[in-house]
């Protein structure tokens, strides 16, 4: 299964909220492998992959305009 999850915006000061929040909803798929799509400006990727890092099945990604 996959979860996706969006944040525009700049990033907050807390972002322990933006991170707990996908995890959360996927913690609440027991026996279930899941997969956490976490889309954010392009900007803010970097910081965002450095918050999943530890779980393996998260993957950071770019809204990009078109």
């Amino acid at each position: 299964m996959d979860v996706h999850y969006t944040w525009i915006g700049p990033i907050p000061t807390d972002r322990n909220r933006n991170i707990n929040v996908p995890k959360a909803l996927a913690a609440r798929c027991s026996g279930q492998r899941v997969e956490t799509y976490y889309w954010c400006l392009d900007a803010h990727v970097a910081a965002y992959e450095r918050d999943f890092a530890a779980n393996t099945n998260d993957t950071c990604e770019a809204c990009r305009r078109s």
